[in-house]
């Protein structure tokens, strides 16, 4: 299965941007300062993005 993270502007039903991951993309979780967020998936695999450049910048496994 292959997962996807899409950024919605709430106030206009617009999708910003839609980033696609190979795997199934089972959570989420933002930076409480930072424009950083990272997504879990069904890999075992943390990847940490960047949400202005909408790039992945880090990838950690357990």
């Amino acid at each position: 299965a292959t997962g996807s993270v899409k950024c919605w502007h709430y106030p206009t039903k617009r999708c910003l941007y839609t980033i696609r991951e190979q795997r199934q993309t089972l959570g989420l979780a933002y930076h409480p300062v930072l424009p950083k967020f990272v997504t879990v998936g069904d890999d075992a695999k943390l990847c940490f993005y960047d949400e202005e450049t909408q790039t992945l910048e880090r990838i950690l496994q357990g």
